[in-house]
């Protein structure tokens, strides 16, 4: 199936001309087809070079998977303080970098490590929830009472009452605590 495109020129030109010019243009497809076949084999040629330079042997492959094996039978991951500690400091850096300034600031003076160690060995010992709870219930209850008792006999309140109220309510507190944790492991042993 041949077919012939004319141009305006052509329909001058002799037959022989036409046929020469349409045959020129044939051999210049061919050859340019043979070039872009050419070219694509020489592409695939590399794509090959390279994937057989990346590729690894079946015998790397059996010696990572060997490995893995290993590795995942040697026993459970065990996960130590400083992984702990790693996860940390890069959780609170991701958190403190959506932070604006003044919290950001804040932020790492609190998680600072001297003041963070401070906090956590002074919420063990002084500042038990129970402790100020009951020291400042006692407070309050004690020096409603010795106000309305000092009101009814015309005696002068003493401020000192609420300090001492609220420091014996903070030990009668601990002391509670410390009761309750005491009979709750002997109830679960």
């Amino acid at each position: 199936m041949s077919e012939k495109l004319h141009s305006p020129h052509e329909i001058d030109l002799p037959k022989h001309e036409v046929a020469q010019r349409q045959s020129e243009i044939a051999k210049h497809h061919e050859k340019a087809a043979k070039e872009a076949s050419h070219e694509h084999k020489k592409s695939m040629e590399k794509i090959l070079e390279k994937i057989e330079q990346e590729a690894s042997t079946t015998e790397t492959i059996k010696h990572k998977h060997l490995d893995n094996d290993q590795h995942l039978s040697s026993g459970p991951i065990t996960i130590g303080a400083d992984l702990k500690k790693q996860s940390l400091n890069s959780g609170l850096k991701k958190i403190q970098s959506h932070l604006p300034i003044v919290e950001r600031t804040f932020s790492k003076v609190i998680h600072n490590p001297v003041v963070n160690s401070l906090s956590e060995g002074t919420s063990k010992t002084i500042a038990r929830p129970s402790g100020l709870l009951v020291g400042g219930l006692a407070s309050v209850c004690v020096s409603l009472g010795v106000l309305f008792i000092s009101q009814y006999y015309g005696y002068r309140y003493n401020f000192l009452v609420s300090i001492l109220a609220f420091i014996g309510g903070f030990f009668l507190g601990l002391f509670l605590e410390s009761m309750f944790q005491l009979f709750n492991r002997k109830a679960s042993r």
